[in-house]
C-alpha cells in the first residue's frame, strides 16, 4: 500500500467500525410503565442466556404503541451493548388455522359417473 493510500484510509476517510446487531426473542420479567424501560431475559448470539436491565421500549409515531407486561415474549433488537423491545413477538403456528379446514367433499369419488378426483365444489 502506498503512503498515500494509508493517508485516505487511516486520516482522510476511516473506516466506520462495523456493529453487530442481533434480533432475537425475549421475556419480560419486570416491566416500569413510568420510566418506560423492562428488564428482559434472552439468548444472545452464543446461546447463552443473559439477563439485561433499563432496557427502553421502541415507540412508533403510529399511536398504536405497545409496552410490554410481565410475562410478554418481545422482539429484541441488540447493537453492541445498546438493547431495544422493538415489538410484541406473535408465532406464526398456522398449524391452528389449517386444524378448522375442513375438506367439503370426497376428493377421490368412487361412483361412476361422477366428477373425476382431485377436485372440490
Amino acid at each position: 500500500m502506498t503512503i498515500k493510500q494509508n493517508l485516505l484510509n487511516k486520516l482522510i476517510q476511516p473506516t466506520i467500525r462495523i456493529v453487530d446487531s442481533l434480533t432475537t426473542i425475549g421475556l419480560v420479567k419486570a416491566a416500569d410503565t413510568h420510566n418506560k424501560i423492562c428488564t428482559v431475559i434472552y439468548k444472545n448470539k452464543n446461546g447463552i442466556l443473559q439477563k439485561k436491565e433499563n432496557v427502553t421500549v421502541r415507540f412508533l409515531d403510529s399511536g398504536l404503541d405497545y409496552f410490554p407486561i410481565v410475562g410478554d415474549y418481545v422482539v429484541l433488537q441488540l447493537e453492541g451493548d445498546i438493547c431495544t423491545i422493538i415489538s410484541k413477538y406473535t408465532a406464526n403456528d398456522s398449524s391452528k388455522e389449517s386444524a378448522k379446514q375442513q375438506i367439503s367433499q370426497d376428493i377421490y369419488s368412487d361412483s361412476t359417473g361422477a366428477n373425476p378426483g382431485g377436485t372440490i365444489y
